[in-house]
């Protein structure tokens, strides 16, 4: 579970990289589809017409998001690419079945020993990359400015310890496609952050429509996560 997460983190991070904020988190909200799929490989889901919606929905949305066009407004800006495309959905598939995966194997009270072991991975599998891209010469070791070690320091502990921290104790006091959906929220923010904000990408209507496509099927799979714990509904 602990390699799980490693693989989560590190692809989407790379892909970052290689895709434009709002892209990225439309085709990384698509976790949401892989959480509902991997249910099933689980055991632990079941077959519905709101399932299925989901399914279309989101799935449709990643295809609108990844053939829309944008423009680069900052010429520093990273713009999309396949390859950064591919990470963030590989990123979206790990995750979806990392939350099984520790809904199913995890007490809620393991989930501290649980970090501490993806602590300690990732800190064997990140010091074995830093090594291998020095003596390849593909990414050798800088030292950071000041600023940017300080920046790096926060975003490790609130966009990336602390935050899946708090998503992991959410899978396992609700559902992964629960927990899962609510990080869907993050869609409207990129855009206004991408477009309004940081103003490094102008979007034709493909990509808000791919985004709309995956909130109506992330509003699909929580109504029917809804319904399926619900013990007086037949579902």
């Amino acid at each position: 579970i602990s390699a799980n997460w490693f693989v989560c983190q590190w692809t989407f991070n790379l892909s970052l990289q290689r895709t434009s904020l709002a892209t990225n988190t439309i085709l990384s909200s698509s976790s949401t589809v892989w959480s509902y799929l991997f249910s099933f490989a689980f055991r632990r889901g079941h077959c519905s017409l709101l399932g299925l919606v989901c399914v279309i929905c989101a799935m449709s949305g990643v295809v609108f998001a990844v053939l829309g066009q944008e423009t680069q407004l900052d010429p520093n800006a990273p713009v999309d690419t396949v390859s950064g495309e591919a990470l963030a959905v590989v990123s979206a598939i790990a995750y979806g079945h990392f939350s099984n995966a520790l809904a199913v194997h995890v007490k809620p009270s393991q989930v501290d020993f649980l970090w501490g072991c993806v602590g300690l991975l990732c800190l064997a599998f990140g010091s074995c990359l830093m090594t291998l891209g020095q003596i390849t010469g593909l990414e050798p070791f800088e030292m950071p400015s000041i600023e940017a070690l300080l920046i790096m320091l926060l975003n490790a502990f609130l966009g990336t310890s602390i935050s899946d921290y708090i998503w992991a104790r959410a899978v396992l006091l609700t559902t992964p496609l629960v927990a899962t959906v609510a990080l869907n929220l993050t869609i409207p923010v990129s855009f206004v952050t991408d477009v309004v904000i940081l103003r490094q990408h102008a979007f034709t209507w493909m990509a808000p429509l791919g985004a709309v496509m995956v909130c109506a099927g992330v509003v699909a799979g929580a109504v029917e996560e809804a319904g399926a714990a619900d013990p007086d509904n037949g579902m």
